[in-house]
C-alpha cells in the first residue's frame, strides 16, 4: 500500500510541475503634475463697490481676465500632462517626470500693460 501511495503522490506532484505558473499582477502609478502648473491667481480683496471709478472697474476686470486666461491655460497644461502620462502607462512606458508642456508665464500686472488709447464715452 505504502508504495501506491509514493507512485500517487509521485504522479500527482509531476503533474502539477508540468503546467507553467504565470503570475500577473497590475502595478499602478501616482503622476502628479508640478505645483507650478496650478497658476489660478485670485483677486485677494475686492475694492469697495461704491467708491469705485471708471478705471478701478477696468482694472479691476482686466485683472479678473488675465486671471481667468492664466487659470484656462494651466488647467489645459495639467490635462495634457495627465493624458499623455495616461497613454505611456498603457503603453508600458515610464510617465513623463517632469512636464513636458511647460507652464504659462504670469501676465503682466495691469499698471505695467501697455496703454492703449482712451476713448471718452459720451
Amino acid at each position: 500500500m505504502r508504495i501506491i501511495a509514493v507512485l500517487g503522490a509521485g504522479l500527482l506532484l509531476s503533474a502539477c510541475a508540468a503546467d507553467p505558473v504565470v503570475v500577473t499582477s497590475t502595478r499602478y502609478r501616482v503622476v502628479v503634475p508640478e505645483e507650478s502648473m496650478f497658476a489660478c491667481d485670485t483677486v485677494a480683496q475686492f475694492p469697495e463697490a461704491r467708491t469705485l471709478t471708471d478705471l478701478q472697474v477696468a482694472r479691476l476686470l482686466v485683472e479678473l481676465h488675465q486671471n481667468n486666461v492664466r487659470c484656462r491655460n494651466s488647467m489645459q497644461a495639467i490635462r495634457h500632462f495627465l493624458e499623455d502620462a495616461k497613454i505611456r502607462v498603457e503603453e508600458g512606458r515610464e510617465p513623463p517626470a517632469r512636464p513636458e508642456t511647460p507652464a504659462p508665464a504670469p501676465a503682466a500686472p495691469p499698471s505695467e500693460q501697455p496703454r492703449q488709447r482712451r476713448v471718452p464715452i459720451r
